[in-house]
């Protein structure tokens, strides 16, 4: 398949209804998460002229595994990648690469936002400390465009989406707190072989 039509099908994710909706504990869809996270950062690749990451099944595990123990902690940290997992599952690879990107972020759009806490009716309200408006949930889309946009804004982690040499992706996300809020924490994993260097 060619990488443009790829990234195509990988597109029709953004008509599902669960895209737009907000995301709360309730909401949460992993699957859909996932899949946009990967959406957004194989467009990322292909305005490279980079050919897009496979969706790869062992990956997305190992990626959750991680996410679930930073969720654990409350804190985000790499992994030191399960060599004899990835060696079991890509043996057909003689040589391979392989590359992390971590993150967590809150279900509200409330990053970088002073706040106050209020209780209406019961429940706890974040309140805008600027200007005293209700601050939302993001949606599954927003959350997602918005953690690959921040790794793009990261020299480490853009070096990893934009490797010519990965081609396959695993992204596992987990839920947790981070500063006292609700949060999801998420691990991405690249595989793909190591090209040799030819001498002259």
């Amino acid at each position: 398949m060619h990488a443009i039509d790829r990234l195509k099908d990988e597109r029709e994710i953004l008509n599902r209804v669960e895209v737009k909706q907000p995301l709360s504990k309730n909401t949460l869809n992993r699957t859909i998460l996932e899949d946009l996270i990967i959406y957004f950062t194989n467009r990322e690749r292909i305005k490279k002229h980079l050919p897009p990451c496979r969706k790869d099944e062992t990956l997305r595990i190992l990626s959750y595994e991680h996410s679930r123990k930073m969720a654990s902690r409350g804190r985000i940290f790499h992994n030191n990648l399960p060599e004899k997992k990835l060696i079991d599952s890509f043996s057909v690879i003689k040589s391979f690469v392989t590359g992390e990107n971590v993150g967590v972020d809150y279900f509200l759009k409330i990053a970088s936002i002073p706040f106050i806490q209020k209780k209406i009716e019961g429940k706890i309200v974040y309140i805008r400390a600027d200007d005293g408006s209700v601050i939302r949930p993001q949606t599954h889309e927003e959350f997602a465009k918005n953690m690959v946009k921040s790794w793009m804004k990261s020299e480490g982690h853009s070096k990893n989406i934009l490797n010519k040499n990965f081609n396959r992706i695993g992204i596992g996300i987990a839920v947790g707190k981070f500063n006292g809020l609700d949060a999801i924490y998420v691990t991405q994993t690249f595989v793909g072989p190591l090209k040799k260097i030819k001498h002259h």
